[in-house]
């Protein structure tokens, strides 16, 4: 008899199988690291499991297999050979204080693993430093706040963030952005080796002169390709003096917008630059007023109290008088200690603290800044959504940019971290409030709407973010597609004036005009390929740039779409109706098929065109229609059917002259040759 067993039930019975299976591999797990060494280790039921698989962001509540505790590269080694042996997924933690909760597995998605083991890094605590060289050895197991201590005994620094409780191995791989970033860089600039475990279980130390492509990797990838154990760092002198300055303002959206654009036109600005010893972030909060937003200046500045004025004046001169300010000079260290915002700056034995949150982050290219439509968007947004919202929610705006920037002074293949070309970076950030689960749903819809805020008020392809290469490399490909087909229809014209037209003035006129045509197509083109690949950045001073750059091209595509399908109905027309006519080389084969592929490509110019140029219209009135974006997808796809089309066509043609060749078509019409005749010149007339 055959059972029919519900979905329901199939899927219970496999839900419990894989659980069995992932038990019984966590057994074998630790059992095994039993049988290697004496490493400590916290599995689902132990005694301080919960405290030690607990995220940083409560929102999300993973389980981890196992968390272990290696003391030396050796045991991470042996640790990550057992992983590979029973199908575990291995993750390092360094502080743990990830928003999506990575330290301890991160969202879900490697069904193909058993399971996820955390190797926490906490015993890794030496730092030292070269008092020759000024390089520091640091332990990955190390937090920010201790480090910063631990050089600062040794008169040295690094850039880092504020946070004490943020892990070294984490920052340092991925960026490590801090106040004095723009004088000295991210935390993984200053990297000049690292000692690692691969997934084979290999320790090594990368560098420059060994294994370079795995220590390009590391220094903005290091989590997708092993276990960093050691920093190797070039350290700074400590400033002698700092001073923390903060400025609040309470503003409407509409003023708050402006401030914002002065905001970044400070940071633009050339006249003077601003210096790399100033750092700073302008922060957004909710105001106690509807329609209102507040806006917040803070940073620090690391040289002489006296140039501090002089360097603030141009911001500030603009600004109406702050709400508050305050500016607190002193030791770099205490500086450090003031951004750490709890009072102190060592973790040892103190445990942090959690919260319940939602976060995103997008970077603004210093190329192309925020648009005054978007600043005016986000605004209005806060000082209407943001003043009801039942979460709390703060914006940083970290200042990245600036011709003295020492983070985009880095070139972009020194690292695989690849913004070096940013502006400012947003911190979008929105709790639950008391820090505490469960996150309400509106949270997610208000950060969302924040960010939507911007990229939909700023110019389509805009590039913020991770998105800039792909819409590059989109961008780029179209192009050259676009620019292949129009050659073709403008050698088709070529080739149609000289098989069905006579008339020598006409046809020099036409192809006079296919001329210009060409070479329009070419220089608009090629402008624009130089501009995507930023071989010159002569237009790329501003969003408003940008976007005429856009309007430039797409209706350009347009207008010579437009004129090939009106050449070519000019000749079909002048063509219609003269079979007989002993002027026109009508031999019914060739004349039938020329005119087929005119007729075709007819239709496409004019649909291609007609359908830029629409979506020019709609994006000139609302960039983030989604009609217009939808329109502006479909271009690239009747191109695309040109070129097939293209391919069909001079199959065709081949077929229809295999017997005679009786029209002179050159070899370049489809680059390649056609079965040749005994004939091939046109028949005397």
């Amino acid at each position: 008899m055959k059972l029919n067993t519900p979905w329901p039930h199939r899927t219970c019975v496999v839900s419990l199988v894989l659980a069995s299976l992932a038990l019984l591999g966590q057994a074998t797990f630790i059992s095994g690291l039993g049988n290697i060494t004496n490493i400590a280790s916290t599995v689902p039921g132990d005694a301080g499991y919960t405290n030690v698989s607990a995220a940083f962001n409560l929102r999300y509540d993973l389980q981890p297999n196992a968390v272990v505790f290696p003391k030396t590269p050796d045991e991470v080694s042996e640790i990550l050979l057992l992983c590979t042996q029973h199908n575990f997924r291995a993750v390092a933690r360094s502080g743990g204080h990830s928003y999506i909760a990575n330290g301890v597995g991160g969202q879900e998605g490697y069904d193909h693993k058993t399971g996820v083991v955390v190797i926490d890094l906490g015993a890794f605590t030496s730092v030292t430093v070269d008092e020759e060289s000024g390089v520091a050895s640091i332990g990955t197991g190390n937090k920010l706040g201790d480090v910063a201590l631990a050089l600062n005994n040794a008169g040295r620094a690094l850039p880092h963030g504020t946070c004490p409780y943020v892990g070294i191995g984490g920052h340092s791989g991925h960026g490590g952005y801090g106040f004095t970033s723009r004088a000295w860089g991210l935390t993984l600039d200053t990297i000049t080796a690292l000692e690692v475990v691969l997934a084979d279980g290999t320790i090594l130390t990368a560098s420059e002169e060994n294994q370079p492509d795995l220590f390009w990797a590391l220094r903005g990838s290091s989590s997708s390709f092993g276990v960093v154990t050691t920093i190797y760092a070039k350290t700074f002198p400590a400033p002698p003096s700092a001073t923390v300055f903060r400025y609040n303002w309470d503003m409407t959206a509409s003023a708050a917008s402006a401030a914002a654009n002065a905001f970044q036109s400070f940071i633009l600005s050339e006249s003077p630059p601003l210096p790399a010893e100033l750092g700073g972030a302008a922060i957004l909060r909710p105001s106690s007023t509807n329609g209102s937003v507040s806006f917040g200046f803070s940073g620090g500045w690391y040289a002489p109290l006296e140039g501090l004025d002089a360097v603030l004046q141009p911001f500030l001169s603009v600004m109406p008088t702050p709400r508050t300010s305050s500016r607190t000079t002193g030791t770099y260290i205490a500086s450090v200690q003031n951004w750490g915002g709890i009072g102190r700056l060592n973790t040892t034995g103190i445990p942090d603290t959690h919260d319940t949150f939602y976060a995103k982050s997008l970077t603004v290219p210093q190329h192309a800044p925020m648009s005054n439509a978007s600043w005016d968007a986000l605004m209005k947004y806060l000082g209407n959504e943001g003043f009801n919202a039942s979460t709390n929610w703060f914006i940083d705006l970290d200042i990245w940019g600036g011709s003295q920037s020492a983070i985009n002074n880095v070139s972009f293949e020194s690292t695989s971290f690849a913004h070096r070309d940013s502006l400012f970076t947003f911190q979008f950030y929105t709790s639950a409030h008391g820090g505490v689960p469960p996150f309400p749903q509106d949270g997610f819809t208000l950060l969302d709407g924040m960010v939507d805020a911007i990229v939909s008020n700023n110019p389509q392809g805009w590039e913020y973010g991770r998105f800039s290469w792909a819409v590059k490399a989109t961008q780029i490909a179209k192009t050259i597609t676009i620019l292949w087909v129009q050659g073709f229809y403008i050698r088709l014209i070529w080739i149609v004036s000289q098989n069905l037209l006579v008339d020598g003035k006409k046809m020099k006129v036409i192809r006079g005009m296919t001329c210009l045509v060409f070479a329009y197509a070419i220089v608009v083109g090629g402008a624009y390929l130089a501009y995507l690949i930023e071989v010159s950045r002569i237009f790329m001073s501003n969003s408003g740039h940008m976007q005429f750059i856009l309007y430039v091209v797409h209706a350009s595509i347009a207008v010579i779409d437009c004129t090939i399908a009106g050449v070519l109905s000019y000749i079909l027309y002048k063509t219609m109706g003269h079979n007989d006519d002993d002027k026109i080389l009508n031999k019914s084969r060739t004349t039938a098929v020329i005119r087929y592929l005119s007729y075709h490509f007819i239709a496409t110019a004019m649909l291609t065109g007609l359908t830029t140029l629409t979506s020019v219209s709609l994006y000139v009135a609302k960039p983030s229609s989604a009609v217009c974006l939808a329109i502006d997808f479909s271009v690239p796809g009747l191109y695309a059917n040109a070129v097939l089309n293209l391919l069909n066509a001079k199959k065709r043609l081949s077929e229809k002259m295999k017997g005679t060749i009786d029209v002179k078509v050159s070899n370049a019409l489809f680059l390649d040759n056609f079965p040749k005749s005994s004939t091939d010149e046109v028949p005397a007339q």
